[in-house]
């Protein structure tokens, strides 16, 4: 209530502004000569930022465009899915790379980035990955549609699922007591 009060307090709401970080371009992305579209999802939390949806949908993507698409995944991927995903144009790496690493070795070289997140207050990778010249796919929850306009600068997808309740509450079937984690 009170950082309700604090923002409706007209002379501090005058003094507000949202101001977004900078994120420096890549030089080595700007001419990208792929034989292949790469699709890239990156993350720290395989469950919720939607890696499985990526995973399922490049699987019917694959069976129309199999020799002219692949899917690059840096996350935390069991290795369960990675042996039911086991396909030639799939690749994994664990998400052990620091920014550096991250932009040299992936964000320069794959052409769209993917992420149908459930959860993201604020993703700094959206700006990252823009700044290496790829496109984006995402879904409008939380911050991300005050920099990702549908149709303008990425394309929204719905979310595989919502986790939340009307009253923005977790649901509580995405709290696992059999020891399966969602993240």
């Amino acid at each position: 209530k009170s950082v309700e009060n604090t923002l409706n307090n007209k002379k501090i709401n005058g003094k507000l502004q949202v101001v977004y970080p900078y994120v420096k371009l890549n030089p080595k992305s700007q001419n990208k000569r792929n034989k292949k579209i790469i699709f890239l999802c990156c993350n720290r939390k395989f469950y919720m930022k939607g890696t499985l949806a990526v995973l399922k949908a490049f699987r019917e993507l694959n069976k129309k465009h199999k020799n002219k698409i692949e899917l690059w995944v840096i996350s935390n991927t069991s290795n369960d899915i990675k042996k039911e995903y086991n396909e030639p144009n799939i690749k994994y790496w664990e998400e052990k790379y620091n920014k550096e690493e991250l932009y040299d070795k992936f964000y320069s070289k794959a052409d769209v980035f993917v992420q149908p997140t459930l959860q993201d207050s604020f993703g700094l990778v959206y700006f990252e990955v823009m700044a290496n010249s790829m496109a984006v796919i995402t879904t409008p929850v939380f911050a991300i549609p005050e920099f990702i306009r549908d149709g303008y600068n990425g394309i929204y997808v719905d979310a595989p699922f919502y986790m939340f309740d009307k009253q923005y509450k977790m649901k509580k079937e995405y709290f696992p007591r059999d020891g399966n984690k969602l993240y």
